[in-house]
Formats: C-alpha cells, sequence, structure tokens
C-alpha cells in the first residue's frame, strides 16, 4: 500500500506527464509557442515539487533518474545513427556505445544499492504534520545535531509557526539569508534574532505538501544535510 508521500508524488508524476505532452503537442503540431511557453513554465514548477517530495522519499532517487535518463539518450541515440547510416556507423563504434552503456547501467545498479545518505522520513513528518493540523499535538521539534540547528513547528490560534534557530558551527555561522534563490528570503521566511519565522494561517491537512518542499529545500539547499549528520525529533 503506498503512503501519502507517494500517492502525492505519483500524482505529480501524472500531471507532469500531461504537461509535457501538451507541451510536445504545442511545439510539433500546433506550433502554437506561446501556449508551450505556459505548459513548459507550469512543468518546470511541478517538476521542481517532484524533485524535492522524491527527495523526502529517497535522496538516491534524482541522481538515479538522471543516469537512467543518459541511458535511455544514448539507447536512442545509437539506434537512430544506425538506422539513418547503416554503412558508417560501424561495428566497432557500436560496440563503444554499448560499452557506454553497460558502464552506465553498471553505476546506475551501484549507486542504487548504496546506503541512503541523511535521509529525513517524509512519512513520518507527513503524520507529525497531519496531527499538528488535527490538533493532536501542539508542536514538535526536528534537532540536527552538526549545525546546533532546530526547527520548531507549533500551532497557535489555527496558525502553523515554523522557526528556525542555528547556532555557529565550526564552519562558521549559517546564513540563512545569503541569497534570494538558495536561502530563505525567496521561501517566505522572516529573519528573527535566532533564525528564521515563516507563518501559515489557517493551517490545514491541505497545507502540508507545501510544507514538505519547503522543508526539503531548509535542510538540503539551505543548511546542507548530507551523509553522515543526524537528526532526532522531539514532539511535545
Amino acid at each position: 500500500m503506498k503512503s501519502e508521500l507517494q500517492m502525492l508524488i505519483a500524482e505529480l508524476e501524472a500531471e507532469a506527464e500531461l504537461l509535457q505532452k501538451e507541451l510536445d503537442q504545442c511545439l510539433t503540431d500546433d506550433k502554437n509557442y506561446k501556449a508551450a511557453h505556459r505548459f513548459q513554465k507550469c512543468l518546470g514548477l511541478v517538476n521542481t515539487k517532484l524533485k524535492v517530495l522524491r527527495h523526502l522519499e529517497n535522496t538516491n532517487i534524482e541522481k538515479g533518474k538522471e543516469l537512467e535518463w543518459k541511458i535511455e539518450t544514448l539507447k536512442n541515440l545509437m539506434a537512430e545513427l544506425k538506422q539513418q547510416f547503416p554503412t558508417a556507423f560501424s561495428q566497432e563504434m557500436e560496440i563503444k556505445y554499448q560499452n557506454k552503456i553497460n558502464a552506465l547501467e553498471a553505476y546506475k545498479q551501484e549507486y542504487e544499492n548504496k546506503p541512503l545518505p541523511f535521509h529525513m522520513d517524509g512519512e513520518v513528518l507527513y503524520t507529525l504534520l497531519g496531527r499538528l493540523a488535527s490538533n493532536e499535538i501542539k508542536k514538535f521539534t526536528l534537532q540536527l545535531e552538526k549545525y546546533d540547528a532546530h526547527i520548531y513547528f507549533s500551532k497557535v490560534n489555527g496558525e502553523l509557526r515554523i522557526e528556525v534557530s542555528t547556532a555557529e558551527y565550526y564552519l562558521g555561522p549559517v546564513n540563512l539569508f545569503q541569497n534570494k534563490w538558495n536561502g530563505l528570503a525567496g521561501m517566505g521566511f522572516t529573519p528573527t534574532e535566532e533564525g528564521a519565522l515563516l507563518l501559515f494561517p489557517f493551517f490545514d491537512q491541505t497545507m502540508i505538501p507545501s510544507i514538505l518542499e519547503i522543508l526539503s529545500r531548509l535542510l538540503y539547499d539551505v543548511l546542507g544535510a548530507q551523509g553522515g549528520n543526524t537528526a532526532k525529533i522531539v514532539v511535545g
């Protein structure tokens, strides 16, 4: 049985597939480039959501998909070259392409068998946010040991508060607002003396996917969580 997170990913994958078909039709059949631009923009947003949610489910999955795309691209290219240039495409060239494909497939298999690097269980976080939305719990805290960082989740008068507090660690202080794209400025956070604050008025279950996206970006893009890091969740 699929988890809530897996079902959400499946829905977004179906949406991305539909948008890609519409985009292809605009470019090839209709020659409607204005509409194609709109579909491309929507597809980009959906793919961004997919990337961060897959990262929560399994931090290795994006790399695996990238390798899979490279393998399929090489296979298609080899087939096209053989068809278009049957005389020029020698057996030596075919062996060369096949060796590249085999090497990528071996690397993909090796990568997929690697133990997960730092990985927050998205389903646990989904459940805790759901309990917070339904008032079963009042707050919980996510603690990252390496950075002496704490992410506090609390619900007050129907409003969700996400507070980030960081201390200096051996590489220097974590700059949560380093720039518009990689920091928290573009996510709606406001600076505080301890770190940063984000508010969600009228918090309910429908907001959980968006919160998971923000949390994933905070953990991996801003704080740089990676293999070997440890974290714990404290409820109450």
